[in-house]
């Protein structure tokens, strides 16, 4: 019964790279024998019917691909709010723990560096507007001068980096939700297997399960 549940899980994940599949499909079927689900309808009560349960995956492992699951960019937004808060929740949970506190350090260094680094992109697309409007209008007098055949070529190349740079923006918000989503959801994996070998908190665990802080 496990095993043709979870193959119609995987059926449904079709959209997700082999790895991100195989490892979607793992973690699932372990808490179902974890949690001695032996019943279709015992596990269709803990975590939905396999269709059910892809729309979830997907809604939190590629949510730059799977808009049609979001009502709007509101939901999007509030479900950026529920990952961060997940986060920092499962977090608080691992520091509780004595192996959890080396781990939670680690997994703080390497959030600080991912959005470290959409940050550095961020600013280093303000610097590139500021500067194609500083070089514009220092270009703009040379218009009016016998170079203007000069000054209107740079001038436009100005333009169109400006108008680059603001046609990738929405890129840039989109990128921040799937960032967080992606480490919203290798925080959820690693303190579901640490908390689960510690044998800490059932009810918390089953609420990562459940991606209560995820919908």
């Amino acid at each position: 019964m496990v095993e043709k549940y979870i193959r119609e899980l995987r059926s449904y994940l079709k959209s997700l790279n082999p790895m991100e599949r195989a490892e979607a499909s793992r973690f699932y079927e372990e808490y179902i024998l974890d949690a001695k689900l032996t019943s279709r309808k015992e596990i269709e009560h803990e975590l939905g019917t396999p269709k059910q349960l892809a729309r979830k995956i997907l809604a939190q492992y590629s949510p730059m691909e799977t808009e049609p699951f979001l009502d709007s960019k509101k939901a999007q937004n509030k479900n950026t709010k529920q990952n961060l808060r997940a986060i920092w929740r499962i977090l608080l949970k691992l520091v509780s723990i004595p192996i959890g506190i080396p781990l939670a350090i680690i997994m703080i260094v390497f959030m600080v560096i991912v959005f470290a680094a959409f940050l550095a992109i961020i600013i280093s697309s303000i610097l590139l507007i500021a500067a194609s409007i500083g070089i514009g209008i220092l270009l703009l007098p040379i218009v009016f001068t016998n170079d203007w055949a000069a000054g209107i070529f740079y001038l436009g190349w100005c333009l169109i980096v400006f108008a680059l740079i603001l046609m990738l923006e929405p890129l840039d918000i989109r990128l921040f939700h799937w960032l967080v989503n992606f480490v919203a959801n290798l925080v959820r994996t690693i303190g579901y297997y640490f908390l689960k070998m510690n044998k800490h908190d059932p009810d918390f665990i089953k609420e990562i399960i459940d991606r209560k802080d995820y919908q």
